[in-house]
């Protein structure tokens, strides 16, 4: 009995090593795989506001200085574009992350699933009570 623990031990414990490095080689994989995705998201989140806040205020505030023209609603339109990143930020992020466009309808289905439940529900203890009254 001991001659074959001490001939399994060994086996044993470079099988247990060899998977050990085997995840850690995989937790890698997938670690570098989720910095990639999140580097993209950042740099999108870097480029679109120089598009979306950047060259439109500079517009603003530039182009009446240099040129001495006033732009009326096109400065109100440029204004107002400063707003639009807030409102694409977290769909970028949703977009480049696998996990999360993965996770996203999934979470949609359940809300929309939940809803429905509730309406039905409601409805039913609406008719209830009416046949009551």
């Amino acid at each position: 009995m001991t001659y074959i623990f001490a001939k399994s031990s060994p086996s044993f414990f470079t099988s247990s090593q060899e998977l050990e490095q085997s995840h850690r080689a995989h937790l890698k994989s997938a670690t570098r795989q989720m910095q990639k995705q999140l580097f993209r998201a950042l740099v999108w989140q870097t480029i679109i506001p120089m598009f979306t806040s950047y060259l439109p205020i500079s517009f603003i505030f530039l182009g009446p200085l240099l040129t001495g023209i006033s732009f009326g609603g096109m400065g109100t339109i440029c204004l107002m574009s400063t707003q639009i990143f807030p409102m694409i930020d977290p769909y970028l992020v949703l977009f480049f992350v696998q996990g999360y466009r993965k996770a996203l309808p999934r979470f949609l289905q359940n809300a929309i699933n939940k809803t429905i439940e509730r309406s039905k529900s409601s409805t039913s203890s609406t008719s209830v009570v009416m046949i009551l009254t």
